[in-house]
């Protein structure tokens, strides 16, 4: 199978199943450390489960027993600069300065400003409750949140912790969200948009909660200029980030006819981000082979595959209530595919007898179709029918 292929490459975060699959078709070999260490994940690669009580802290210390290899961070972990400065070995990933300075909103929305483009307001409760439109609608965010987890609406006035939380304008819109690699001279390239998958009934995922992507999103040559000129505007700011590998910017897409074509950033994510799979489904290449280039020397050969589909879509379903996962179920497909397989109908798949509680997420599956509408009924009628057969299996 593909793990079988070198360089070897250490890949930590909650759930690192994705970004081992585009490891392995970059002709890597991914050793994984996350939280869940799911069936498909493990049946494939060097996995290594971490406790939640004892994640992120207890990182440096877990990874310090493993053999000596780059390793890269995923979600979440580019707001723990601390942590990962303990960590001793090469990081395919950016430093943690510009980490910082990526991860400030109210810095990177003067930045966005500056260069002429359209930011979501951001604010310090304690800055002037004059300064909050009354006819706007906010959010309460946590500062090194993730995935839109704790993300709610708030009232002014309400009281929260200003060193853990900040406000945010709620924008109407599509949520979508942009891949860039930047060489190792900073200059990043736009390899596609999708749309982001946010609070989806369907998919059991509530508020703000991440739930997956399809793409690549049809977007007009107007916003990918203003994407592109917002990339490019990262690396040529007064703070000078080291920009290297993949990245993510999420934006809302305005499409009401006073905001036509408008995009509003929302956020940096300066590591690996969750469409990048989506994108490969649909391009056939292996992202992970530009983010390998921004950080070792050596040359990288570009690797291509031919597309599982024009269009692709992935949905992370959620527990409708506590179960403890069945033996069996459409999921089992999964296994007669690689994990690295661009044409994988579900991954992320817990072992049988796993207890998940509501409101966590169950497992991802995908759907394809020859046009992003088509995809998104795929996705939702597939969602449909997983649940059917995993509530019913479980009873």
């Amino acid at each position: 199978m593909g793990c079988m292929m070198n360089p070897d490459l250490l890949i930590v975060g909650p759930s690192v199943r994705a970004a081992a699959a585009s490891a392995i078709r970059a002709g890597l070999q991914p050793h994984c450390v996350d939280l869940f260490a799911d069936s498909d994940l493990v049946r494939a690669c060097v996995c290594r489960r971490m406790a939640m009580d004892q994640y992120p802290q207890a990182l440096p210390a877990e990874l310090a027993k493993l053999p000596r290899m780059p390793y890269m961070f995923l979600g979440g972990l580019e707001n723990q600069w601390s942590i990962l400065d303990a960590i001793d070995r090469p990081r395919w990933g950016m430093q943690s300065k510009t980490l910082r300075n990526l991860r400030d909103p109210l810095l990177m929305g003067a930045r966005f400003v500056t260069a002429g483009l359209w930011p979501i307001p951001v604010f310090h409760w304690d800055a002037s409750i004059s300064n909050f439109d009354p006819d706007c609608t906010w959010l309460l965010k946590p500062r090194h949140g993730a995935a839109g987890h704790g993300v709610r609406f708030v009232q002014p006035g309400e009281p929260f912790d200003t060193q853990t939380h900040l406000v945010q304008k709620y924008v109407e819109g599509a949520p979508a969200s942009a891949v860039f690699a930047a060489s190792s001279s900073g200059r990043p390239r736009l390899l596609g948009v999708t749309r982001q998958l946010i609070g989806t009934p369907w998919l059991r995922s509530s508020g703000f909660r991440y739930a997956g992507n399809v793409g690549p999103w049809p977007v007009s040559q107007a916003v990918v200029e203003l994407l592109e000129k917002a990339a490019r505007m990262l690396p040529r700011s007064a703070f000078s980030p080291e920009l290297r590998g993949l990245f993510g910017i999420d934006f809302i897409l305005r499409d009401h006819a006073e905001a036509f074509d408008k995009v509003s950033m929302v956020e940096v994510n300066p590591r690996y981000p969750a469409s990048v799979e989506v994108l490969e489904r649909t391009s056939g290449d292996a992202f992970l082979v530009h983010h390998r280039a921004a950080f070792d020397p050596a040359d990288v050969l570009p690797m291509r595959r031919s597309p599982s589909a024009k269009f692709a879509g992935k949905g992370i379903l959620y527990a409708k209530e506590t179960l403890e996962f069945p033996k069996r179920g459409p999921w089992m497909e999964a296994f007669d595919y690689a994990l690295d397989d661009l044409a994988v109908p579900y991954a992320d798949i817990p072992h049988p007898g796993d207890r998940i509680e509501k409101g966590q997420p169950v497992l991802t599956m995908f759907a394809s179709a020859d046009d992003h509408a088509a995809c998104m009924d795929r996705l939702r009628e597939k969602a449909a029918f997983v649940e059917d057969r995993l509530f019913s299996a479980a009873k």
